[in-house]
């Protein structure tokens, strides 16, 4: 599928629901990618997902106050195990 036919849809069920609300095909990856975060606790999985090849820019996608990205997890993501 297109990008420009999934933006349409997505324009479209807005409008259909009522929404007034700027929101784009980027939100929707983000929530995403915040969910399995949120979900697995796999900053890895997310990074993934993203297709990021920095974990810093996943931390920075996943920044989000209601989330708390854990020092443990970047930890294990950039390093394979906890720092001592």
């Amino acid at each position: 599928m297109l990008r420009g036919s999934v933006g349409y849809m997505l324009r479209s069920a807005k409008k259909k629901a009522g929404i007034r609300a700027k929101w784009t095909l980027h939100d929707l990856r983000r929530t995403a990618a915040r969910k399995l975060y949120a979900t697995t606790g796999d900053i890895r999985q997310a990074q993934k997902f993203l297709g990021h090849g920095s974990i810093n820019a996943t931390m920075w996608y996943l920044s989000d106050p209601q989330i708390q990205v854990q020092k443990a997890d970047v930890e294990r993501a950039m390093y394979g195990k906890e720092k001592s």
